[in-house]
């Protein structure tokens, strides 16, 4: 991402749809990882990728903070306003619109116009001076660096002759001096470059977009802003405002030409514009013949970044503000005119055809069948494709036929040496796909019936296999997969089903677990016999122990009574007698 430049790509939201390769109309669109980034050195800013981008990753340069610096700082700014905000601010007083770019802190707003009077001043005196051949319109700077690209054998052609803006900024620095500070704001992208390559002429190049978000920003409504009576600055243009229409600069060049010995023709979008100047040869061309080019479909009414109501209307808003009958003299300027136009390199480069043919082969194209043209990688044929590979601008992953085939190589390669069977099943429970060692647990009447319908297509999986409630289950949830275990004739089989299509297309991977379960049922029932077992012995030691106890008992009880102390029964003890006589003894 290259921030710098006046349209750049935001890698992350690029959604790999190709889109803005098929729609640049120089392809200066380089895909990296999957993402397709700007090339700056290759684009003429037309604003095709920002239009058609589906993902909004392609944006245009904000640069609204350098221009509210420059009104913020001591010097004097004005607004160079394209012609074309007649349709964009339709709904809009004129009064009120200047009104409000001057509460943003403008000190003045005048007429992009002004310079395209000037310019067709210039191009009439030309015209007067040729008896054959061409001259084309440098007003469009999108369609200057086309010519320069794609077109280098037509740059003398080209009028040496600064943009009406470029022109119109020369013209604001003579008048008011060179130490003021000009800003554009337009439809036009292309602008933002060419104010980046004459920063001594237009300091910033804003669009009708930023426009509209600066008075969001500053909280001014265009609609309801003060009314400015002191209107353009340094006069009001009048048939320069016909600029932004097909056909606008011709007809504002017709009118500086007294006795037209020439031919005029107006070219808008890019498709007319490369049909248009396609094998054109100025030589051959009598009377001399003006060219005006314009990149947008209509002219600059139908800009990148401007609010059309409609050509039609767009057109008719234009026509209505313009005095288009009005032959008056352009301003009085000098040194503001010349420009010197060189061509320019593209970048795309040409080929060998034994390195086409080697780029084709990368992507599986190796027959002139091969060759579908299908325009899914943006490209309109396989070899600018292959050109593309070789300048290092595209992958081979954009190739749609060579990543079906890739894809189905690979899973058939998967399917077909898996050791589980695996059946694919539509929506209505009909085989899609099946692969030989399904067939094979199936058993031989459907290896049969596989003989004469390879993949079992068609068949119905009821017949098969009875997993209709699994396949139900996961086509009715979403989720991603349901197993079983059941037995199957003589064989015991464990089924993983899986979603493949949301609603449309779902798998059963089929395993023969027979041997496993058997072995399984094996360690189970030895596993019992040696509980039992372990059982049994503790019964028996159990009733041992009991017999055993009950003996020692017996014994020690007969010992005990053998071998204890003898029991004496006490008496009440004798009084004794005494003697009458004598002494006792």
């Amino acid at each position: 991402m290259d921030r710098i430049e006046p349209i750049y790509s935001e890698k992350n939201e690029c959604q790999d749809c190709y889109k803005c390769v098929r729609h640049c109309p120089v392809k200066a669109i380089r895909i990296q990882d999957g993402s397709a980034v700007v090339m700056a050195e290759a684009c003429i800013m037309c604003g095709r990728c920002v239009q058609v981008c589906p993902a909004g990753a392609k944006h245009v340069r904000d640069d609204i903070d350098k221009a509210r610096d420059l009104v913020n700082s001591d010097r004097k700014v004005i607004l160079s306003l394209a012609p074309s905000f007649a349709s964009h601010y339709d709904q809009i007083d004129p009064k009120r619109l200047l009104g409000a770019i001057r509460a943003l802190g403008f000190t003045e707003v005048s007429e992009t116009a002004l310079g395209a009077e000037q310019v067709s001043q210039a191009v009439a005196d030309q015209l007067a001076t040729l008896d054959h051949g061409l001259l084309i319109s440098t007003a469009c700077p999108a369609a200057v660096d086309y010519v320069r690209m794609k077109h280098p054998e037509l740059c003398p052609s080209l009028t040496n002759l600064h943009s009406p803006l470029c022109v119109h900024a020369g013209m604001l620095r003579q008048i008011y001096g060179e130490d003021i500070a000009v800003v554009f704001a337009g439809p036009c992208i292309a602008k933002k470059r060419e104010a980046d390559l004459f920063p001594d002429r237009v300091n910033v190049s804003l669009t009708f977009e930023e426009l509209d978000r600066w008075f969001e920003q500053a909280g001014i409504d265009p609609a309801m802003a003060a009314p400015d009576h002191e209107g353009f600055a340094p006069v009001t243009a009048r048939g320069g405002r016909l600029y932004p229409i097909e056909g606008g600069m011709c007809a504002t060049v017709d009118r500086y030409c007294e006795s037209p010995r020439f031919r005029t023709l107006s070219v808008s979008g890019m498709e007319s514009v490369a049909l248009a100047l396609k094998g054109l040869d100025p030589e051959t061309l009598r009377p001399p013949m003006f060219l005006e080019l314009l990149t947008c479909p209509g002219g600059c009414i139908n800009g990148p970044r401007s609010h059309n109501p409609g050509t039609l209307l767009a057109r008719q808003q234009v026509m209505d503000i313009s005095d288009h009958n009005d032959r008056h003299p352009a301003l009085e300027v000098t040194g503001v005119m010349d420009r010197s136009i060189v061509a320019q390199d593209s970048g795309q480069g040409r080929y060998r055809e034994d390195e086409i043919l080697a780029a084709l082969a990368r992507v599986g194209k190796t027959r002139d069948c091969d060759e579908l043209n299908c325009g899914g990688c943006g490209y309109f044929t396989c070899r600018e494709f292959a050109a593309a590979l070789l300048a290092g601008k595209a992958e081979e992953s954009m190739c749609v036929s060579y990543m079906r085939r890739l894809a189905q190589k690979t899973a058939n390669a998967l399917i077909r040496t898996i050791p589980f069977g695996v059946i694919m099943v539509d929506a209505n429970f009909k085989v899609v796909d099946a692969n030989e060692r399904f067939v094979k647990l199936m058993g031989p009447e459907v290896e049969r019936i596989n003989e004469c319908v390879p993949g079992l297509k068609g068949a119905n999986l009821d017949k098969l296999l009875p997993i209709r409630d699994s396949f139900e289950k996961v086509f009715a949830t979403g989720e991603d997969c349901a197993s079983r275990t059941m037995h199957v004739q003589d064989q015991i089989l464990r089924i993983t089903v899986f979603l493949v299509e949301p609603a449309c297309v779902a798998g059963a991977l089929v395993e023969d677990v027979t041997d496993i379960e058997q072995r399984r049922e094996d360690v189970v029932r030895k596993a019992r016999q040696v509980i039992q077992n372990s059982l049994s012995t503790v019964q028996d030691i159990a009733k041992r122990l009991g017999s055993n106890a009950a003996d020692s008992e017996i014994i020690l009880n007969s010992i005990v009574e053998t071998y204890g102390p003898v029991e004496v029964e006490e008496t009440e003890p004798q009084k004794e007698s005494q003697p009458t006589g004598g002494r006792s003894l």
